[in-house]
């Protein structure tokens, strides 16, 4: 296939004599691929999935290679992709894309003298979507139907307003982004978005009752609010302003499944990605879609309806989600839920040891249950455990080897954790160049091994992020091999797991002979049904990981980003369980030194070498042809003297000085001195005496907690319709006494 494409004239349409399935199949990824907006390599992404689907169909014979790339063309013009990068780099990405999907056609076996394709999937389970929802820009998230496909200027068309009736209903209002008008006994409003444009508005009025309404455009052209669900509306999930759950770097985050959207938005003040379809509105049948291959934690009103509706959500999920937990209340009052938790003192450090205690939940209307979860597998398995050993007499000793001297051993699994956006990820190319060419490490160290290395990302586009990087360090970019894609049995498009692929890995390093190195961005997408934030789970899965790195001799490196909340330590500095560090022989933390405009890289740990200094780097600009830009990291020549912890504590301003806990203790010891009060009141006067952050809730400050549980602080409702009060139990003589 030549790479001077020339856009020919065309119908749009498929050729005549194709399939009805594919011609419809290719349709879809074409809009997909015109629809996608700008930013973070998704235009780059889609061409370059969609041209991988639509060359499965020319493998097949459904269409030929010209006609495929001419129509690919369009839709990366009509994308603005063409426009921003040029002829020659999106003829790249469509021919390696439709080279690739030609080697693994679609089945198409022969009925009666007609195409036809088999089932796209034993289970029948949607995708996870090709662009996630963002709040702040009009990424799209599952592939919006024809109702909200993309039109120009990125916005999105709406259903046609429902015929009114003889009374005028449902009725209609003119509005835009806000909704409908303000009503005059109105509440609240939550709007659900799709594109980042709102589609829907839930209002509670003061009474107690809800009224939905809906974006649609009358026959005149206006848009506008309907109080009916118009023909043809596509339910979206509900998530808070502050959070997006569906966010790409959220990926192998666990998320929330609140019952209603106030529970979502005090989730998402507390950096807890959280999500509803709507209290009391069931379930659409779009949830599946938002779940899927995600760890889910549905968080279950404390009455009966409310366990019923958690048990539902958990039904829906468990077929698709990586892992689903219920999470239960019982010590709230009758309907009480995450909301009131916080409301009365809860933390986040509490709702997630909460989460960490939960079992999986598992369906027992088909004979699993949490203490039996395998019991298919189970009864098919009848060989016994057993224990081996050996004696240490047929181990001959060997010494620690080195990819990068004393810093990162080889044949063992290393992480590299940090913020999103500090360079985890230009150091680790930046590590892979310096293996394709056996260059020199920046301390002086030595040089590194020469030989390959695979990257395996879902972060970066390659042709316009990871390539550009890869040859700005100044790699062998013909050493690098990047996993392009993952089929399944069925010979469907699937995810790459930790857990199912790692025997395809080894073949791949086998076969290329000379692999030093495996890197994973990020290493939470790839955890199969792993739940991150279980300690046994995940050690589980590491384990056979260790072992791997060992078999093959080869690093691998994963590398994934802090949680919310590390409670100020290094070690607690990688999302999810603490088994994460405790697996890996060596753990990196990556974080900002803005003092200086670098970025650190500070051991977390080192089992198999002396303690060595951190080191320290600058991202600077390279041109690496005439028109393209490419990031590539200069290293400081001297080691940096600070640790991992002191370089958080000093991000996160904490004052490590233990009398913080004595002050909190003397405070509330005067506060409630004269009797209950109520948490908000106590958090206005901590404010006030500058012992608690401007929007930081009593909950999330450690020394508060640490005081109240000193203290023994008691939480209650003093009267039906007031919020929590703390009442002192006992009050002691001095703070020195509760401590």
């Amino acid at each position: 296939m030549q790479t001077n494409i020339k856009r020919s004239e065309r119908t749009g349409q498929v050729r005549h004599g194709i399939s009805a399935y594919a011609a419809t199949a290719i349709d879809s990824e074409l809009r997909i691929v015109a629809g996608t907006p700008s930013g973070h390599g998704l235009r780059n992404a889609a061409i370059n999935a969609g041209a991988f689907k639509v060359g499965r169909f020319v493998g097949a014979g459904e269409l030929s290679e010209l006609e495929a790339a001419d129509r690919l063309l369009q839709a990366a013009e009509e994308n603005g992709y063409v426009g921003d990068h040029g002829h020659s780099a999106t003829v790249a990405i469509i021919e390696s894309g439709l080279q690739a999907g030609q080697q693994s056609p679609y089945p198409v076996p022969r009925s009666n003298g007609r195409r036809r394709i088999r089932s796209s999937s034993a289970r029948g389970t949607p995708p996870l979507p090709l662009v996630p929802h963002r709040a702040s820009s009009a990424n799209t998230g599952p592939t919006a139907p024809a109702y909200f496909s993309s039109v120009e200027g990125g916005g999105i068309q709406f259903p046609k307003r429902t015929e009114p009736n003889e009374s005028g209903k449902p009725f209609f209002q003119a509005g835009g982004d806000d909704g409908p008008p303000d009503w005059q006994h109105e509440l609240r409003r939550h709007l659900y978005l799709r594109q980042g444009v709102p589609i829907r508005a839930r209002i509670k009025m003061k009474d107690g009752s809800w009224f939905s309404w809906y974006r649609v455009t009358d026959s005149t052209g206006i848009n506008g609010w309907q109080t009916q669900k118009p023909d043809g509306y596509v339910d979206v999930p509900y998530f808070s302003p502050e959070l997006d759950p569906f966010d790409r770097e959220l990926i192998g985050d666990p998320i929330f499944w609140g019952e209603g959207e106030k529970d979502c938005d005090n989730l998402g003040k507390h950096n807890m990605p959280a999500f509803t379809f709507g209290g009391g509105d069931g379930l659409p049948d779009e949830a599946i879609k938002y779940v899927a291959g995600r760890q889910i934690i549905i968080l279950a009103d404390n009455d009966e309806k409310g366990r019923k509706q958690a048990e539902e959500k958990a039904q829906l999920a468990n077929p698709v989600a990586a892992s689903v937990r219920v999470i239960h209340f019982p010590e709230l009052d009758d309907k009480g839920d995450v909301s009131d938790f916080f409301e009365r003192g809860g933390s986040v450090d509490e709702l997630f040891r909460r989460v960490d205690e939960s079992p999986l939940w598992r369906d027992v209307t088909s004979g699993s249950s949490p203490d039996e979860p395998h019991k298919e597998s189970k009864q098919k398995n009848t060989r016994s455990r057993e224990l081996v050993f050996v004696s240490l007499d047929n181990i001959h000793p060997e010494a620690v080897s080195w990819i990068w001297n004393n810093r990162v051993p080889r044949g063992k699994l290393v992480v590299f954790t940090g913020a999103p956006g500090v360079g985890k990820t230009q150091a680790l190319i930046d590590i892979m160049a310096r293996i394709t060419v056996g260059g020199p490490w920046p301390d002086g160290s030595g040089c590194a091994p020469l030989g390959s290395v695979i990257f395996v990302t879902g972060e970066d586009g390659l042709a316009d992020t990871i390539r550009p990087r890869a040859e700005a360090a100044g790699a062998d970019v013909s050493r690098i091999h990047v996993l392009q894609a993952t089929f399944n049995e069925h010979g469907n498009r699937s995810t790459f797991s930790l857990q199912a692929d790692l025997e395809l890995l080894g073949q791949k390093i086998e076969e290329l002979g000379d692999v030093r190195l495996v890197g994973i961005d990020p290493v939470t997408a790839y955890l199969g049904d792993v739940d991150s934030h279980n300690t046994a789970d995940v050690r589980a899965m590491l384990t056979p990981l260790s072992e791997f790195a060992e078999k093959h001799s080869v690093t691998v490196c994963g590398i994934t980003h802090p949680p919310k909340n590390t409670g100020g330590k290094a070690m607690n500095a990688v999302t999810g369980s603490v088994a994460f560090v405790a697996a890996a022989r060596a753990a990196f933390l990556f974080i900002l030194d803005t003092a200086a405009d670098r970025t650190l890289m500070l051991p977390i740990k080192s089992n198999l070498s002396p303690e060595k200094g951190g080191l320290a780097f600058r991202i600077a600009q390279r041109l690496i042809t005439d028109d393209i830009l490419a990031p590539h990291i200069v290293w400081d020549g001297d080691p940096v003297s600070m640790t991992a912890d002191e370089a958080m504590a000093a991000e996160n301003g904490r004052n490590l000085d233990p009398t913080a806990k004595d002050d909190a203790v003397e405070f509330l010891s005067g506060l409630l001195a004269n009797g209950p009060m109520k948490v908000t009141d106590i958090e206005t006067e901590a404010r006030a005496a500058g012992c608690l952050g401007t929007n930081q809730p009593i909950g999330q400050s450690k020394p508060f907690r640490s005081a109240r549980d000193a203290l023994d602080i008691q939480t209650a409702k003093l009267a039906m319709n007031e919020g929590w009060s703390w009442i002192l139990a006992k009050m002691p003589s001095s703070s020195e006494d509760a401590l």
